[in-house]
Protein backbone atom coordinates (compact mmCIF):
# COMPACT_ATOMS: atom_id res chain seq x y z
CA UNK A 1 0.00 0.00 0.00
CA UNK A 2 1.45 3.40 -1.28
CA UNK A 3 1.93 5.91 1.66
CA UNK A 4 -0.23 8.77 1.05
CA UNK A 5 1.25 11.92 -0.26
CA UNK A 6 0.27 15.28 1.60
CA UNK A 7 -0.51 18.04 -1.02
CA UNK A 8 0.25 20.80 1.91
CA UNK A 9 3.86 19.77 1.70
CA UNK A 10 6.41 22.28 1.44
CA UNK A 11 8.05 22.24 -2.64
CA UNK A 12 11.52 20.54 -3.71
CA UNK A 13 13.00 23.22 -4.01
CA UNK A 14 14.69 24.08 -7.06
CA UNK A 15 18.28 25.67 -7.58
CA UNK A 16 18.56 29.04 -8.34
CA UNK A 17 19.24 31.02 -11.01
CA UNK A 18 20.66 34.58 -11.73
CA UNK A 19 18.88 35.38 -14.53
CA UNK A 20 15.53 35.13 -15.33
CA UNK A 21 14.07 32.29 -17.48
CA UNK A 22 12.55 33.01 -20.86
CA UNK A 23 9.44 31.28 -20.04
CA UNK A 24 9.03 33.76 -17.10
CA UNK A 25 8.01 36.34 -19.67
CA UNK A 26 4.07 36.41 -21.00
CA UNK A 27 3.42 38.07 -23.93
CA UNK A 28 0.89 40.38 -23.97
CA UNK A 29 -2.72 38.98 -25.15
CA UNK A 30 -4.48 41.04 -27.88
CA UNK A 31 -7.82 42.67 -26.65
CA UNK A 32 -10.73 40.33 -28.33
CA UNK A 33 -13.35 43.44 -28.91
CA UNK A 34 -16.97 42.97 -27.86
CA UNK A 35 -20.37 44.51 -28.37
CA UNK A 36 -24.08 43.30 -27.86
CA UNK A 37 -24.82 42.00 -31.43
CA UNK A 38 -27.14 44.21 -33.93
CA UNK A 39 -30.50 43.07 -34.43
CA UNK A 40 -33.32 43.85 -36.82
CA UNK A 41 -35.56 44.70 -34.18
CA UNK A 42 -32.27 47.26 -33.08
CA UNK A 43 -32.21 48.43 -36.80
CA UNK A 44 -36.13 48.94 -36.78
CA UNK A 45 -35.59 51.34 -34.46
CA UNK A 46 -32.58 53.31 -35.60
CA UNK A 47 -31.67 56.66 -37.35
CA UNK A 48 -30.69 56.61 -41.20
CA UNK A 49 -28.87 59.46 -42.48
CA UNK A 50 -29.58 59.95 -46.45
CA UNK A 51 -31.62 62.37 -47.14
CA UNK A 52 -30.28 66.44 -47.20
CA UNK A 53 -33.02 67.36 -44.34
CA UNK A 54 -30.91 65.33 -41.59
CA UNK A 55 -31.49 61.96 -39.68
CA UNK A 56 -34.94 60.00 -39.72
CA UNK A 57 -36.09 57.96 -37.03
CA UNK A 58 -37.71 54.94 -37.12
CA UNK A 59 -40.30 53.25 -35.13
CA UNK A 60 -41.20 49.56 -35.29
CA UNK A 61 -39.30 50.13 -38.96
CA UNK A 62 -41.73 52.83 -40.42
CA UNK A 63 -41.75 56.80 -40.43
CA UNK A 64 -44.36 58.56 -42.27
CA UNK A 65 -43.23 62.20 -42.85
CA UNK A 66 -45.88 64.48 -41.83
CA UNK A 67 -45.02 67.34 -44.63
CA UNK A 68 -44.75 65.40 -47.31
CA UNK A 69 -46.19 61.94 -46.51
CA UNK A 70 -43.40 60.21 -47.44
CA UNK A 71 -43.12 56.56 -45.75
CA UNK A 72 -39.76 55.07 -44.94
CA UNK A 73 -39.92 51.47 -44.28
CA UNK A 74 -36.90 49.17 -43.25
CA UNK A 75 -37.10 46.05 -45.62
CA UNK A 76 -37.10 42.35 -43.51
CA UNK A 77 -33.44 41.67 -45.24
CA UNK A 78 -30.77 42.18 -42.91
CA UNK A 79 -27.46 40.74 -43.30
CA UNK A 80 -24.31 40.94 -41.04
CA UNK A 81 -20.58 40.89 -41.45
CA UNK A 82 -17.75 42.91 -39.98
CA UNK A 83 -17.68 46.23 -42.00
CA UNK A 84 -15.00 48.07 -40.26
CA UNK A 85 -12.65 45.33 -39.12
CA UNK A 86 -12.67 45.61 -35.57
CA UNK A 87 -14.13 42.00 -35.01
CA UNK A 88 -17.45 42.64 -34.20
CA UNK A 89 -20.76 42.17 -36.59
CA UNK A 90 -21.99 45.38 -38.19
CA UNK A 91 -25.56 45.10 -40.33
CA UNK A 92 -26.65 46.67 -43.95
CA UNK A 93 -30.61 46.96 -44.69
CA UNK A 94 -32.12 48.57 -47.14
CA UNK A 95 -35.10 51.53 -46.95
CA UNK A 96 -37.88 51.85 -49.24
CA UNK A 97 -39.10 55.11 -49.65
CA UNK A 98 -42.93 55.77 -50.92
CA UNK A 99 -43.38 58.87 -52.22
CA UNK A 100 -47.33 60.13 -53.26
CA UNK A 101 -48.04 59.76 -57.11
CA UNK A 102 -44.24 59.10 -57.84
CA UNK A 103 -43.99 55.74 -56.46
CA UNK A 104 -41.04 53.83 -54.72
CA UNK A 105 -37.42 54.33 -53.93
CA UNK A 106 -35.35 51.94 -52.46
CA UNK A 107 -31.56 53.06 -50.45
CA UNK A 108 -29.12 50.46 -49.23
CA UNK A 109 -28.05 51.70 -45.75
CA UNK A 110 -25.09 50.12 -43.64
CA UNK A 111 -24.92 50.23 -39.93
CA UNK A 112 -21.47 49.46 -37.77
CA UNK A 113 -22.03 48.30 -34.23
CA UNK A 114 -21.13 50.96 -31.75
CA UNK A 115 -21.02 49.31 -28.43
CA UNK A 116 -24.35 47.61 -29.15
CA UNK A 117 -26.19 50.39 -31.01
CA UNK A 118 -26.80 50.30 -34.67
CA UNK A 119 -25.23 53.78 -36.30
CA UNK A 120 -25.46 54.19 -39.58
CA UNK A 121 -22.45 55.00 -41.42
CA UNK A 122 -22.92 55.01 -45.09
CA UNK A 123 -26.20 55.12 -47.36
CA UNK A 124 -26.61 54.32 -50.99
CA UNK A 125 -29.75 54.68 -53.68
CA UNK A 126 -30.00 51.48 -55.01
CA UNK A 127 -33.16 52.34 -57.62
CA UNK A 128 -36.32 53.29 -58.10
CA UNK A 129 -39.44 50.17 -58.17
CA UNK A 130 -36.62 47.97 -56.77
CA UNK A 131 -37.78 44.78 -54.04
CA UNK A 132 -34.62 43.64 -52.15
CA UNK A 133 -34.71 39.67 -52.50
CA UNK A 134 -31.08 39.52 -50.64
CA UNK A 135 -27.68 41.39 -49.35
CA UNK A 136 -24.47 39.79 -48.41
CA UNK A 137 -21.84 41.25 -46.57
CA UNK A 138 -18.31 40.30 -47.76
CA UNK A 139 -14.68 40.38 -47.07
CA UNK A 140 -12.56 44.26 -47.68
CA UNK A 141 -16.40 45.83 -46.74
CA UNK A 142 -18.04 44.85 -50.06
CA UNK A 143 -21.42 44.45 -50.24
CA UNK A 144 -23.47 42.54 -52.38
CA UNK A 145 -27.14 42.98 -53.24
CA UNK A 146 -29.65 41.31 -55.63
CA UNK A 147 -33.13 42.92 -56.13
CA UNK A 148 -36.04 42.75 -58.86
CA UNK A 149 -37.16 45.49 -60.52
CA UNK A 150 -40.97 46.21 -61.39
CA UNK A 151 -42.46 48.41 -63.61
CA UNK A 152 -45.14 50.49 -62.39
CA UNK A 153 -47.98 48.45 -61.64
CA UNK A 154 -46.69 45.31 -62.44
CA UNK A 155 -46.77 42.22 -60.19
CA UNK A 156 -43.94 40.60 -61.65
CA UNK A 157 -40.21 41.92 -61.96
CA UNK A 158 -39.48 42.22 -64.99
CA UNK A 159 -35.54 42.44 -64.28
CA UNK A 160 -33.16 41.53 -62.04
CA UNK A 161 -30.76 43.17 -60.99
CA UNK A 162 -27.00 42.42 -59.12
CA UNK A 163 -24.96 45.43 -57.52
CA UNK A 164 -22.15 45.26 -55.75
CA UNK A 165 -20.56 48.12 -53.63
CA UNK A 166 -17.13 48.62 -51.10
CA UNK A 167 -17.59 50.88 -48.99
CA UNK A 168 -15.08 53.84 -48.22
CA UNK A 169 -13.20 53.30 -45.50
CA UNK A 170 -15.80 52.71 -42.35
CA UNK A 171 -13.26 52.77 -40.03
CA UNK A 172 -12.05 56.51 -40.12
CA UNK A 173 -15.68 57.73 -40.86
CA UNK A 174 -16.84 60.13 -38.68
CA UNK A 175 -20.04 61.53 -40.66
CA UNK A 176 -22.84 59.38 -41.49
CA UNK A 177 -23.00 60.76 -45.02
CA UNK A 178 -20.08 59.11 -46.34
CA UNK A 179 -21.82 56.48 -48.99
CA UNK A 180 -20.64 53.26 -50.67
CA UNK A 181 -19.40 53.44 -54.44
CA UNK A 182 -20.45 51.16 -56.79
CA UNK A 183 -17.67 48.75 -57.81
CA UNK A 184 -19.69 47.71 -60.67
CA UNK A 185 -22.32 49.13 -62.35
CA UNK A 186 -26.09 47.73 -62.28
CA UNK A 187 -26.11 44.73 -64.48
CA UNK A 188 -29.87 44.54 -65.46
CA UNK A 189 -30.67 40.64 -66.76
CA UNK A 190 -34.55 40.67 -68.15
CA UNK A 191 -36.02 37.90 -65.62
CA UNK A 192 -39.54 37.25 -67.57
CA UNK A 193 -40.16 38.89 -70.85
CA UNK A 194 -43.84 41.51 -70.97
CA UNK A 195 -46.75 39.97 -72.28
CA UNK A 196 -49.23 41.51 -74.09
Amino acid sequence: MQKPTNSAASPTPSPASSSPSPAATTPPVAKTLTAPDLTAEKLKNAEYYFLAKGPVKLVNGKYEDPETKRIFTMSDVVAYGDLNKDGIKDAVTAIQISIPNQGDFSYLAAFVNDNGNPRNIAAEFLGPQVKVKTITVKPEQTIDVQMDQYQPGATQPTAAISQTFKLKDPASQASPSATPTPETSPTPTPQTSPKS
